[in-house]
């Protein structure tokens, strides 16, 4: 599935490993895509990852975190009714405009 360390260590809420992985290989590594084009910032979201998440929507430069889906972190974290993970990511203006193929909100 093309998953990476830093996509499993992010599911895990492991924040020192994702900020030595960003340190060591740069900002770049939270774009990183699995397969199905999800970013270690999907995994936070979909394991309550609050710890990675707020790393790494901190460190970000880039807020297209669309997945194949055309799901964002904040469409699966309001999917999934995780209103702590809901918070942390609705800092992302980008995110909170973002729409899926139907056109759904993540609010929708």
């Amino acid at each position: 599935f093309g998953l990476l360390q830093i996509h499993i260590k992010s599911a895990q809420d492991d924040e020192d490993f994702v900020k030595q992985m960003i340190s060591k290989n740069g900002v770049e590594m939270i774009e990183v895509r699995d397969f199905y084009m999800n970013t270690p910032l999907h995994y936070a979201a979909l394991y309550r990852a609050y710890s990675v998440a707020k790393v790494m929507l901190s460190m970000c430069k880039n807020n297209d975190f669309y997945n194949i889906n055309h799901l964002t972190p904040l469409h699966i974290a309001a999917i999934n009714g995780d209103f702590e993970m809901v918070k942390i990511l609705s800092k992302s203006k980008e995110m909170l405009d973002a729409l899926s193929f139907n056109l759904w909100s993540p609010f929708h």
